[in-house]
């Protein structure tokens, strides 16, 4: 369950950077952006080939109830998304729009064959119904695999993006988006190494006031995953003297006291 906060947590903070600037490999003349510009663009077209993009017949049912829900997803989507944490956050929430359209156009279906107006029994409306309901699923059962198979590409061809920046050269942002890829594709010593590796490069850079209370608050979730609780001390208490009213990171360090069973400084 911790595990599961956890993830949401990273994928939808803001970048735990100040001053955020990015190197020359996420930009569209890198052969590898190239092909991930590619792999968001055609699940996209996918899915608005098949509802996604379209309205029903009944544009008022979607925004009296639907759009109640849609509106705050849509207000957290990236746009021109190119890093690895906006790119997968647009993933979730196409994958949240998708269940809100295909139940959207099940109740357009049902208002639609229920009107008064059409001359068919009752059985022929529920026939007709359940025809469409049917086609709705096929094409939700469709966008979903090509989100998926795209999520899965998306994700190696990421694991090249940053092994190659690595080598060639490494900039703070490359390295947090690293280390959060590490994490959530579940290798988390991977991920403490790199998101330690930054402190030292920001160090080296002469640019430790970079790394704000986001940073070390994400860098000691990290470790509480690992199980290296007092790496997550240290860094959660890093956080908590740049930022005293963030209550959340008191939580996780009280956690990994307890891991460690260190209960008088819960």
């Amino acid at each position: 369950m911790y595990k599961f906060f956890c993830l949401i947590f990273l994928l939808f903070t803001n970048v735990s950077l100040s001053q955020t600037s990015l190197c020359d490999c996420y930009y569209s003349n890198n052969p590898t952006m190239k092909r991930i510009y590619k792999l968001v663009d055609g699940y996209k077209k996918t899915c608005d080939q098949h509802f996604m993009s379209g309205m029903g017949p009944y544009r008022d049912r979607w925004e009296l109830k639907y759009f109640k829900k849609f509106n705050p997803l849509i207000s957290g989507y990236k746009h021109n998304a190119y890093r690895y944490p906006d790119v997968f956050n647009n993933i979730f929430i196409d994958n949240q729009i998708l269940e809100l359209k295909k139940d959207y156009w099940w109740e357009c279906w049902y208002e639609s064959y229920m009107n008064p107006g059409w001359a068919y029994s009752l059985a022929e409306k529920e026939e007709r119904i359940a025809k469409e309901r049917s086609k709705s699923m096929v094409s939700a059962a469709i966008c979903k695999q090509k989100i998926n198979e795209s999520s899965i590409e998306l994700t190696n061809q990421y694991a090249i993006l940053f092994e190659n920046c690595l080598k060639n050269h490494s900039s703070l942002t490359s390295l947090h988006d690293y280390g959060m890829f590490a994490f959530l594709n579940n290798n988390f010593e991977k991920s403490t190494e790199v998101l330690s590796l930054m402190i030292d490069k920001a160090v080296e850079l002469g640019q430790p006031e970079r790394l704000n209370a986001q940073f070390y608050h994400n860098l000691g979730s990290v470790c509480v995953e690992a199980m290296a609780y007092d790496k997550a001390v240290k860094y959660l208490t890093e956080s908590i003297t740049k930022d005293p009213s963030n209550k959340a990171v008191y939580f996780d360090r009280a956690l990994a006291y307890f891991e460690m069973g260190d209960l008088i400084k819960l």
